[in-house]
């Protein structure tokens, strides 16, 4: 079975169907691959399928990559996040649909960290 990952160049098939706005696509990518797939690969610039569908104000596609669980975090080689790109080229939308993500992944970012902190005064009790 071929890798839904390979290309001839750096950019992954999700990569491409995310440029290309092709919603069907990056859809049966993810949901028929999404064991073998890796949605937050990188291209030479550091940039992830979020970002290039971020960056051509696809928010169908931001939406499913989201859903699928990409990482809204991670930065490019410019030091610049999905957040970023999306304002600067004035995709509003996206921009909400960021903003949704990012308050989701704080909130669960600080969820682990209190389950860390409480687990760790647990463990001091005991001893």
């Amino acid at each position: 079975m071929a890798n839904p990952d390979d290309s001839d160049d750096d950019k992954t098939p999700l990569m491409s169907a995310a440029w290309l706005g092709q919603t069907k696509i990056v859809d049966l990518l993810l949901s028929e691959y999404r064991h073998s797939i890796s949605i937050d690969a990188q291209d030479e610039c550091g940039q992830t399928s979020l970002m290039v569908a971020t960056r051509r104000g696809y928010p169908d596609i931001v939406d499913l990559l989201l859903q699928y669980g990409a990482d809204v975090d991670i930065l490019d080689d410019n030091e610049q996040s999905a957040m970023m790109l999306a304002q600067q080229e004035g995709h509003a939308k996206v921009v909400d649909i960021l903003e949704k993500a990012f308050k989701q992944s704080e909130q669960v970012t600080g969820a682990k960290q209190l389950k860390k902190k409480v687990q760790q005064v647990n463990k001091r009790q005991r001893a």
